[in-house]
């Protein structure tokens, strides 16, 4: 799957009947004789296998994974600490404040200093209470406090607390209506898979969570951002919403910038590309079909 994505990435057509190390060697050849390094981020345990069918031993081929587990059959690995109170608290800060702009922040110093506490100084729920408290009322930054602090501070390797610090800030969401049930439908997708808006959209009608003219898509997509409990990517302009009714403009009408690399089914700009009004830069790059 790996050497898969790797070539739509760089557009060029899958070989049939190789094995994923001569899909791999074959790919390397097409790109030339520059030196690659192939980085696999947040590699899950288990995985040991699909690292061993990326080496190559190929001259200038290395490469780079970053995971939260141990691999003891690999050499060569790097034991990464944990943040400095002082670098957490500043990525606690940047995660806080939104589009840029100031936020509430210096009025809950005191809270920040106790959440980044508890937090364990990990990113990851650094990311996702920063985003969730991201405006909100001094209630519920006290209330997600209160109830994160019964669990004490977080330990990297521990991913019971994990899921269950994540189990409450799914009850501090559920005080808006319909944000919780939302986030959970993501989990009805594969794990680490893109979701076409599309489905999305056509799910939440099914379920009435939106109406028919989708006018809400905009509002759920944006909260579950905000808090950073989902990201968007836009990748095939046509095929990643062509496939539904909705379109782009309709779904993100505040849509500012659209990066379009390496779609080769892109032949022609869609004309609802002109009805994204907020749109201020387009980057379009390797796409050799547009015309």
């Amino acid at each position: 799957m790996i050497a898969q994505n790797l070539y739509h990435r760089v557009g060029y057509e899958v070989p049939l009947f190789l094995s994923p190390e001569d899909k791999m060697k074959n790919l390397l050849r097409k790109i030339g004789k520059k030196p690659i390094l192939l980085v696999l981020d947040d590699v899950w345990s288990g995985s040991e296998s699909i690292i061993e069918e990326l080496k190559l031993g190929l001259k200038d081929y290395k490469i780079l994974v970053t995971s939260r587990f141990r691999f003891p059959r690999f050499s060569n690995t790097y034991s990464l600490g944990s943040l400095s109170t002082e670098d957490a608290t500043t990525l606690f800060h940047h995660f806080v404040q939104q589009c840029g702009r100031y936020d509430n922040c210096k009025d809950h110093e005191d809270l920040v200093e106790k959440i980044v506490k508890i937090c364990g100084n990990f990113p990851l729920f650094l990311k996702l209470v920063g985003g969730s408290l991201r405006g909100r009322t001094t209630d519920v930054w006290e209330t997600m406090e209160k109830q994160w602090s019964k669990f004490g501070e977080f330990a990297i390797d521990e991913n019971s607390g994990l899921l269950d610090k994540l189990g409450v800030l799914l009850e501090v969401l559920d005080t808006e209506e319909n944000i919780k049930e939302c986030f959970m439908d993501l989990s009805l997708f594969p794990e680490d898979q893109k979701i076409p808006v599309a489905a999305l959209i056509d799910m939440w009608v099914e379920l009435n969570k939106l109406d028919e003219n989708v006018g809400d898509v905009r509002i759920y997509i944006d909260k579950l951002t905000t808090r950073n409990l989902a990201d968007i990517v836009v990748t095939s302009v046509n095929q990643a919403f062509e496939s539904s009714s909705h379109r782009i403009s309709k779904s993100l009408p505040n849509l500012e910038e659209m990066n379009v690399d390496y779609c080769n089914d892109v032949v022609n700009l869609p004309e609802w590309l002109c009805d994204i009004t907020f749109l201020k830069n387009l980057s379009i790059t390797n796409c050799h079909k547009l015309s």
